[in-house]
């Protein structure tokens, strides 16, 4: 996957534009996670693979296929569910 520029929409999703697949981590206030969720997602095939590997640092991580259009999207979330964004997160 290329890498692109990340934008943060609305102060809740943080989205990173890679040339295959848009990746929404969450909660978008944790710049460390939206981080690491990134630079996995370059070498990450699957959406399930993007969760095995996030699963080493965040135990309740999930990533799951969101609805496609042009690109396909994938929804990672630090604490298995969407979450409301917090400073202090």
């Amino acid at each position: 996957m290329l890498r692109a520029i990340s934008v943060t929409l609305c102060a809740e999703v943080v989205v990173s534009l890679m040339a295959r697949v848009r990746l929404i981590a969450n909660p978008a206030s944790d710049l460390a996670f939206t981080r690491h969720a990134e630079l996995l997602a370059d070498r990450c095939s699957a959406p399930e693979e993007l969760e095995r590997e996030l699963r080493t640092d965040y135990a309740h991580a999930r990533v799951v296929r969101g609805v496609t259009d042009v690109v396909e999207r994938w929804y990672a979330y630090r604490d298995g569910s969407w979450k409301p964004s917090n400073p202090a997160s």
